[in-house]
């Protein structure tokens, strides 16, 4: 796929629900699945962008969650965000940590400045 020689992004903007996060973990699985990643690395892509988005659920105040999938440089990245009720900090229990190191190359998770922004990224095959 010409996506992993030129920058590409896919803007997906879902009310903010949990009902929705099926639909992000769909075309983060369809995203990477085009990029030629194995069917387990698409199914740890799911896990990760299904466990931030449900954390940034939590904290979240808008109506929208905002994702951003972008290709460049050889990976795939995965940023969200949306309003957060207050500036509470974000701690993740240890297993959810666990699971983030297993599947991704890199994430984080954080209120700044009254919006909840979480991203994650994995290397392409």
């Amino acid at each position: 796929m010409q996506a992993t020689v030129r920058e590409e992004a896919v803007r997906l903007a879902v009310p903010a629900s949990l009902d929705y996060v099926r639909v992000i973990r769909l075309v983060a699985a369809g995203m990477a699945s085009s990029l030629d990643f194995d069917v387990h690395q698409v199914d740890d892509l799911r896990v990760a962008v299904g466990e931030l988005a449900n954390i940034a659920l939590e904290v979240a105040a808008g109506d929208t969650l905002d994702i951003v999938f972008t290709v460049a440089n050889g990976r795939l990245r995965i940023e969200g965000h949306a309003p957060a009720a207050g500036d509470r900090a974000i701690q993740l229990d240890a297993l959810t940590r666990q699971i983030l190191d297993a599947v991704v190359d890199g994430y984080s998770i954080e209120v700044l400045g009254g919006q909840v922004h979480f991203s994650c990224s994995r290397t392409c095959p």
